[in-house]
């Protein structure tokens, strides 16, 4: 421990009992474990260096076991609830493999790395770690677009049939539906053999022209016209239940004057100031009104985990509503 200062584990285990974490597809007993433990380990060092949470993460990122950066020794007590942690089921809503070994795929690691922006290195370090990456990352993977693989960036497309696709009638209904402040969720972007969805926020909605406030993965963070989701195959639109039409709103106003010009990060944290997803976008434009929508907790390394969010998670999260929807029948929590 750093020499001058007082322990303040004790007081951090306390207050660690009544934080929650909403991940959904953990048990019982999983969540019991994450629960009471995962915010333990930074807890402490905050306590120790003065430093943020996420300044902390950033600094681990970066320079690896904080430690040894620090040249601190964790009470016996910190290193079995970090421990515990790390060996808790963290992520959700894991793919059904139907494939023995997937690893083995020609372009596997290839493909990852191109939608996490993480090395082929730390993904096979992972893999080794946590398991098959789909289930790691709680993501829907098709394996058969290993082949078309290409290098592109980010895409918007369907395996839909023509007849499949939104017709005018169907988007010109949801547009007249489309609300500010309302959370908007495809099914249809894919990163190479990924599906990840994709989603948005309303922000202007009063006048025949209506706009949102999104990150395709391309550029940067900003406000687009609504129409250009007529070419989209399914779309959802959902509204939080948590708060009032004028708090949406006003979250909406809060996208479009704060939460353009970030750069993409599919493993965005929701604590970054740079870097955004398309939902954690969303995520903190309801955060600026209270809302704590669903997050993940997403293992890097020993060291590192990412809080962060999917267009799923504001699908199955309980504090969203659905509101109207194309092609994309079934229940309204439910990916």
């Amino acid at each position: 421990m750093i020499k001058g200062r007082k322990s303040i584990f004790s007081s951090i285990l306390a207050l660690s009992m009544v934080f929650s974490i909403a991940l959904t597809g953990v048990s019982a007993e999983e969540m019991s474990v994450i629960g009471k433990n995962s915010s333990i380990y930074y807890e402490y060092l905050s306590g120790e260096t003065g430093k943020t949470d996420y300044e902390l993460k950033v600094l681990e990122k970066e320079y690896g076991d904080l430690e040894e950066y620090f040249n601190i020794e964790l009470p016996s007590d910190v290193m079995v609830a970090n421990e515990e942690y790390f060996n808790a089921t963290t992520f959700t809503n894991p793919t059904e493999l139907t494939i023995e070994d997937p690893s083995n795929l020609p372009g596997y690691y290839e493909g990852f790395a191109e939608f996490t922006g993480l090395s082929i290195e730390q993904l096979k370090e992972i893999h080794n770690t946590y398991g098959e990456l789909s289930q790691h990352f709680g993501v829907q993977v098709d394996y058969s677009k290993l082949e078309q693989m290409n290098g592109d960036d980010v895409s918007i497309y369907s395996d839909g049939t023509p007849s499949e696709k939104m017709t005018s009638e169907q988007f010109r209904s949801i547009k007249a539906k489309l609300d500010k402040g309302d959370i908007l969720v495809s099914k249809d972007q894919w990163f190479t053999f990924v599906n990840h969805g994709h989603a948005a926020i309303a922000v202007e909605t009063d006048s025949a022209t209506k706009y949102i406030v999104q990150h395709t993965g391309s550029g940067k963070s900003k406000k687009s016209n609504f129409d250009d989701y007529s070419a989209l195959y399914s779309l959802r639109l959902y509204y939080t239940n948590t708060i009032t039409g004028k708090d949406r709103r006003s979250a909406a106003d809060y996208a479009a004057n704060n939460l353009t010009g970030y750069s993409y990060d599919a493993l965005a944290d929701i604590n970054s100031s740079t870097y955004v997803n398309c939902a954690t976008l969303v995520w903190k434009a309801l955060k600026n009104k209270g809302v704590k929508h669903d997050t993940r907790y997403i293992p890097i390394n020993q060291y590192y985990t990412v809080e962060t969010v999917w267009p799923k998670d504001l699908v199955t999260d309980s504090k969203t509503t659905l509101w109207s929807q194309v092609n994309w029948s079934g229940d309204g929590n439910k990916w």
